[in-house]
């Protein structure tokens, strides 16, 4: 996660790959990854989806984008 400064001493923090994307059984799964937390699922809006443990074959997908992107 990456810390952002102000001027008045606020911070803000932002996730290290946002508006990242995986297709799982023809249908698009969107998400943001930290590298300490991992992915926040997002609904098609880019809002949070309420359960964030989608089912077997998205962590599946999930785990082979994360292999490509530690290559």
């Amino acid at each position: 996660m990456k810390d952002i400064f102000l001027t008045d001493g606020s911070v803000v923090s932002v996730c290290d790959m946002p508006g990242q994307k995986i297709l799982v059984n023809g249908r698009e799964r969107r998400f943001d990854y930290d590298k300490t937390f991992g992915p926040l699922w997002l609904r098609k809006d880019g809002t949070e989806r309420k359960c964030q443990n989608p089912g077997k074959a998205v962590w599946q997908a999930f785990e082979n984008w994360q292999k490509e992107i530690q290559q």
